[in-house]
Protein backbone atom coordinates (compact mmCIF):
# COMPACT_ATOMS: atom_id res chain seq x y z
CA UNK A 1 0.00 0.00 0.00
CA UNK A 2 2.53 2.77 1.13
CA UNK A 3 4.46 1.68 -2.32
CA UNK A 4 1.87 2.36 -4.68
CA UNK A 5 0.73 5.75 -2.05
CA UNK A 6 5.03 6.58 -3.27
CA UNK A 7 4.07 5.98 -6.77
CA UNK A 8 1.33 7.98 -6.99
CA UNK A 9 2.65 10.91 -4.97
CA UNK A 10 5.63 10.72 -7.25
CA UNK A 11 3.38 10.36 -10.61
CA UNK A 12 1.79 13.49 -9.06
CA UNK A 13 5.11 15.85 -8.33
CA UNK A 14 6.79 14.90 -11.91
CA UNK A 15 2.87 16.06 -13.56
CA UNK A 16 3.06 19.07 -11.98
CA UNK A 17 6.52 20.03 -13.24
CA UNK A 18 6.77 21.69 -16.43
CA UNK A 19 8.39 19.83 -18.99
CA UNK A 20 11.53 21.99 -20.05
CA UNK A 21 10.84 24.62 -21.95
CA UNK A 22 7.02 24.24 -23.12
CA UNK A 23 6.31 27.35 -23.98
CA UNK A 24 8.78 27.83 -26.98
CA UNK A 25 7.53 24.67 -28.23
CA UNK A 26 4.34 25.77 -28.48
CA UNK A 27 2.09 23.56 -26.39
CA UNK A 28 -0.78 23.87 -23.59
CA UNK A 29 0.00 23.05 -20.22
CA UNK A 30 -3.07 22.31 -18.01
CA UNK A 31 -1.29 21.38 -15.11
CA UNK A 32 -2.46 17.27 -15.08
CA UNK A 33 -0.78 15.01 -17.89
CA UNK A 34 1.34 15.69 -20.56
CA UNK A 35 1.39 18.41 -22.57
CA UNK A 36 0.65 18.06 -26.55
CA UNK A 37 1.39 19.77 -28.89
CA UNK A 38 -1.53 22.53 -30.38
CA UNK A 39 -0.51 23.32 -33.83
CA UNK A 40 -2.77 25.12 -36.24
CA UNK A 41 -4.89 23.40 -38.82
CA UNK A 42 -2.87 22.90 -41.93
CA UNK A 43 -5.81 23.36 -44.40
CA UNK A 44 -8.99 25.58 -43.29
CA UNK A 45 -12.18 23.99 -42.55
CA UNK A 46 -15.30 24.68 -44.62
CA UNK A 47 -18.64 24.42 -43.11
CA UNK A 48 -20.03 22.55 -46.60
CA UNK A 49 -19.05 21.28 -50.11
CA UNK A 50 -18.90 23.80 -53.08
CA UNK A 51 -21.96 23.53 -54.96
CA UNK A 52 -21.53 22.40 -58.66
CA UNK A 53 -22.21 24.70 -61.58
CA UNK A 54 -24.86 23.78 -63.46
CA UNK A 55 -24.03 22.40 -66.58
CA UNK A 56 -26.24 21.20 -69.60
CA UNK A 57 -26.03 17.80 -70.06
CA UNK A 58 -24.07 16.67 -73.31
CA UNK A 59 -26.11 15.65 -76.48
CA UNK A 60 -26.77 12.34 -77.09
CA UNK A 61 -27.76 11.37 -80.74
CA UNK A 62 -27.19 7.63 -82.06
CA UNK A 63 -26.53 7.26 -85.71
CA UNK A 64 -25.85 3.51 -87.21
CA UNK A 65 -22.23 3.47 -88.81
CA UNK A 66 -22.72 4.43 -92.34
CA UNK A 67 -21.94 1.85 -94.71
CA UNK A 68 -20.59 2.39 -97.95
CA UNK A 69 -19.43 0.45 -100.81
CA UNK A 70 -21.29 -2.08 -103.25
CA UNK A 71 -23.55 -4.83 -103.13
CA UNK A 72 -23.12 -8.29 -103.51
CA UNK A 73 -25.18 -10.98 -104.65
CA UNK A 74 -23.19 -14.19 -103.98
CA UNK A 75 -21.37 -15.33 -100.68
CA UNK A 76 -18.18 -17.46 -101.38
CA UNK A 77 -17.52 -19.31 -98.24
CA UNK A 78 -14.07 -21.42 -99.06
CA UNK A 79 -15.07 -24.27 -101.06
CA UNK A 80 -18.89 -23.35 -101.12
CA UNK A 81 -20.31 -20.63 -102.85
CA UNK A 82 -24.67 -19.90 -102.80
CA UNK A 83 -26.72 -16.95 -103.77
CA UNK A 84 -27.69 -14.35 -101.39
CA UNK A 85 -31.27 -14.33 -100.31
CA UNK A 86 -31.27 -10.16 -100.02
CA UNK A 87 -28.32 -8.21 -101.44
CA UNK A 88 -25.43 -7.18 -98.94
CA UNK A 89 -22.28 -4.98 -98.87
CA UNK A 90 -18.77 -6.40 -100.20
CA UNK A 91 -16.70 -7.90 -97.52
CA UNK A 92 -19.44 -8.66 -95.04
CA UNK A 93 -19.63 -11.89 -93.26
CA UNK A 94 -22.21 -14.14 -94.46
CA UNK A 95 -22.78 -18.35 -94.59
CA UNK A 96 -23.42 -21.21 -97.21
CA UNK A 97 -25.03 -24.67 -96.39
CA UNK A 98 -22.66 -26.71 -96.16
CA UNK A 99 -22.23 -30.60 -95.19
CA UNK A 100 -25.89 -31.34 -93.72
CA UNK A 101 -26.58 -29.51 -90.70
CA UNK A 102 -23.79 -27.29 -90.80
CA UNK A 103 -23.09 -23.63 -91.94
CA UNK A 104 -20.00 -22.00 -93.77
CA UNK A 105 -18.90 -19.18 -92.92
CA UNK A 106 -17.30 -16.70 -95.90
CA UNK A 107 -17.40 -13.20 -96.88
CA UNK A 108 -20.31 -11.37 -99.69
CA UNK A 109 -18.51 -10.90 -103.04
CA UNK A 110 -19.54 -9.63 -106.66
Amino acid sequence: MRMKLGLVLAGLMLAGLPAGSALARGGVWIGIGPAYPAYPDPYPAYPYAPVPAPYPPPAYSYAPPAVEGRLGQACYAGPYMCQLDQPGYVGQACSCPARPGERAWGQVGD
